[in-house]
């Protein structure tokens, strides 16, 4: 009994949300994985260099940009947010390879305090993209994650390599210590 309630309650955790304007949030991740494919790895790491030896300043720029802009909207992003997208994206950009199109919409997911995640996946040549954007309820982007899917196959070659890597520190480790005890 208390094994079916846990599995309730935690089913429930992660139920998708139906959004009337989905398509909006499709079109926003679309944007922002298309202006990071076009973007080349000199032009990226002169951007994030750039804001994060000024972060202070473009923290204030996102701040005022509906006054600074002539817009009257709002920057689609928190500073932090956005300089983290551009961080993971440069870090991965060689497990990505080249931007092919999208593979899926995986929709949205809300928290208790009614923050939205809208993930999706991209496909690229070497990896796929699973870019998940977390939005607060001014529909800004609070946190943007951007994960590369590795096959089955591949994470258990990873799996067996740190297996691998531990179990032969620790008899190395374990050798020397016998040879020490030796010369005792």
């Amino acid at each position: 009994l208390l094994l079916l309630a846990g599995i309730l309650v935690l089913t429930g955790c992660s139920s998708k949300v139906y959004l009337e304007n989905e398509a909006e949030y499709q079109a926003r991740s679309d944007q922002y994985v298309q202006m990071l494919a076009s973007t080349d790895k000199t032009s990226l790491e002169a951007e994030i260099e750039s804001l994060d030896s000024h972060f202070e300043d473009f923290e204030q720029q996102v701040e005022l940009y509906p006054y600074i802009g002539g817009t009257g909207q709002k920057f689609g992003f928190t500073a932090d947010a956005y300089l983290s997208m551009l961080k993971s994206y440069e870090a991965n950009l060689d497990e990505f390879g080249a931007y092919v199109g999208v593979k899926e919409y995986e929709g949205a997911t809300e928290d208790s305090d009614g923050n939205i995640t809208y993930s999706a996946v991209y496909e690229f040549e070497d990896h796929d993209m699973r870019l998940s954007l977390a939005y607060d309820q001014d529909n800004v982007i609070t946190t943007a994650t951007l994960d590369p899917i590795y096959s089955t196959g591949e994470i258990a070659q990873k799996a067996a390599l740190n297996t691998l890597i531990g179990m032969g520190s620790v008899f190395v480790v374990l050798i020397i210590l016998c040879f020490l005890i030796s010369c005792f």
